[in-house]
């Protein structure tokens, strides 16, 4: 498979996981943000990847996982997972 096809198939594959994971709605507006306007706690997004990454076995824990994060963390975590060097 040509690299082209390979990083495109990719980032389709992380597109659809994200969007079944935010909402189609968060995962758009992720990509339109500008996480310097926005208050974000670090911590609170840290936390966030934190327990996603423990519950890597159930999309349905990290679906309710998400489901608790206030919309300004839920949509600062979909950027991230999106491009980590957003935050930095």
């Amino acid at each position: 498979m040509p690299v082209s096809k390979l990083v495109s198939s990719k980032a389709g594959q992380l597109e659809h996981e994200l969007v079944c994971l935010f909402g189609r709605r968060v995962v758009a507006q992720s990509k339109r943000m500008r996480l310097e306007d926005m208050e974000i706690e670090a911590e609170m997004v840290a936390e966030g990847a934190r327990q996603l990454r423990e519950h890597l076995d159930s999309t349905v824990v990290q679906r309710q996982i998400v489901a608790g994060m206030d919309e300004v963390t839920a949509l600062a975590l979909c950027r991230w997972i999106q491009n980590p060097e957003c935050l930095n």
